[in-house]
């Protein structure tokens, strides 16, 4: 975080063209160490279809947001991309010959596939939520590449490939919760997901 955080109460910013930034939830809490709220996007390399279709346009472009201040409390943090797998874990399904659940992803003649390699090679990977996941991965693609002037639409390069610059974006922001409600704000949200586990407990989750 900037040397002089403590002092912004809303921030925002974008990097590119850049490579794969790592964790998305580390960026978010430095922001907590600098007791603000945070939301991080990034888009990535192609690697799941638009939804109804069945080549390659979009990212697994993680989500990150922490909606609290104080690291110390860790009431709740998300992390996700929007793909029902990571990419990662086919890799290391190949690795192991091991196969992946149906619903993971398509082989490139757009069947569902239990084969990693299949998958991997000239496949795609299946957006969590069907529809919703696609939008998703569309919104991030918008806010992290377009906005930014970042390589979007499937022309980024992952991690995987050294042949090329990734050229992707990444957008942060960061924000006083004092911006919307002058105190309260870290008992409301704690109350929510106390709630939420709560109601795990009481299912047998």
């Amino acid at each position: 975080m900037h040397p002089h955080a403590g002092d912004i109460r809303h921030g925002y910013g974008q990097r590119s063209p850049f490579n794969h930034f790592g964790m998305a939830a580390s960026f978010v809490s430095q922001a907590c160490e600098a007791d603000m709220l945070s939301l991080v996007f990034t888009n990535s390399s192609p690697a799941l279809p638009p939804w109804g279709g069945r080549n390659m346009l979009l990212g697994t472009s993680p989500i990150a947001w922490v909606p609290q201040e104080d690291l110390t409390e860790s009431l709740f943090a998300l992390d996700m991309a929007p793909t029902i797998a990571a990419r990662g874990k086919m890799y290391k399904a190949q690795r192991r010959g091991e196969s992946i659940p149906d619903d993971w992803a398509l082989d490139k003649l757009g069947n569902r596939t239990t084969d990693p390699s299949a998958a991997l090679e000239g496949g795609v990977l299946l957006p969590v939520g069907g529809l919703k996941g696609s939008a998703l991965a569309i919104m991030m693609d918008v806010v992290s590449g377009v906005f930014s002037g970042s390589a979007f639409a499937g022309d980024e390069i992952g991690p995987y490939h050294l042949d090329g610059k990734a050229n992707v974006g990444h957008f942060f922001d960061a924000m006083k919760s004092e911006l919307f409600m002058s105190r309260g704000f870290q008992g409301s949200n704690g109350h929510i997901v106390s709630e939420s586990g709560r109601m795990r407990e009481n299912a047998g989750n």
